[in-house]
């Protein structure tokens, strides 16, 4: 991690070393094709769970490690709202999500999204463009070619009930499911999108993810271990022309006041509480409220 910088989201969750196994009958390049075995998997949890979790909020990263330079990094998540299941693979996870409706999340927007516009102008998609125009070696791939989105299925489920422990009746955490998944199985398939689907795009299978460890989790992994967002502005350098016409992906001025959040947050009487049995209270409480944890943000109390 960055120093100075504090996990607030994906706080737990597992990792293990991965082989990317391209299959046969696409044309996308890079690590796509090639395939490698250095990489990490990390699945985690997006928001923190409590006694009123109706579900999870999976998500899932991958950092293809390189000789001699930086590692690249891609995620994916099923939505930005999450789920009312207990099942981690329930729904396909991907590098493009439905954006926010004022009619089911207002707060959101007016919290979340503008943090993440921050960050990104096009804040509903992450790129995968960089991960086909290089290979495991550092060597560049010439004229990469990237499918339009990528997805991520698994064949592997869990109950979408909570699971309960026959002894203690406490519940079987996520990740003590998901470490029951042995070494050397193929956890996730991945899917290419070839085209916008309003141009005749079809999903096709490129890679199996198979893991070569065990899922472990671990203090580091939930601490110190980081996976860079990259914008989504070089995968656009690198689609055809027809892809970008279309504008599907929705676009945010950064340079809008309105479109952003700032750095100012309420303090005093309307502040986060420093008290740590205060601060779960609250937190309970927004979300049984209003379904998000920083209506608080907007003086929501």
């Amino acid at each position: 991690m960055p120093a100075g910088r504090v996990k607030s989201a994906h706080t737990k969750g597992l990792v293990a070393q991965i082989e990317w196994v391209p299959t046969s009958g696409h044309d996308y390049t890079g690590i796509y094709a090639e395939g490698t075995e250095s990489a990490l998997l990390r699945l985690s949890q997006t928001s923190i769970l409590h006694e009123n979790s109706s579900g999870l909020f999976p998500s899932m990263a991958i950092k293809f490690l390189l000789d001699g330079q930086a590692s690249k990094n891609i995620f994916a998540m099923p939505n930005f709202v999450g789920t009312d299941s207990w099942d981690f693979f329930l729904n396909p996870l991907s590098n493009r999500v439905a954006p926010f409706t004022q009619e089911e999340s207002p707060i959101d927007i007016d919290t979340i999204l503008k943090k993440l516009v921050e960050a990104s102008e096009w804040p509903y998609v992450c790129a995968i463009g960089h991960v086909a125009e290089v290979y495991d070696d550092g060597t560049e791939a010439t004229d990469a070619n990237i499918p339009y989105e990528i997805k991520f299925t698994s064949s592997i489920h869990f109950d979408e009930e909570k699971e309960l422990d026959e002894t203690t009746g406490e519940q079987v955490m996520y990740y003590d499911q998901l470490k029951r998944i042995e070494q050397g199985s193929t956890i996730l398939e991945a899917w290419g999108l070839t085209a916008p689907e309003s141009l005749d795009g079809e999903w096709i299978k490129i890679a199996d993810i198979n893991l070569i460890t065990p899922l472990y989790t671990s203090v580091f992994g939930d601490e110190r271990l980081f996976f860079q967002h990259v914008d989504t502005t070089n995968d656009r350098d690198l689609w055809p022309n027809a892809w970008v016409g279309l504008n599907e992906d929705p676009k945010f001025n950064q340079n809008d006041a309105d479109n952003v959040w700032g750095n100012e947050v309420p303090t005093g009487e309307f502040g986060w509480p420093e008290d740590a049995e205060e601060a779960e209270a609250r937190y309970l409480a927004q979300i049984d409220t209003y379904s998000c944890p920083f209506a608080w943000l907007l003086d929501l109390n």
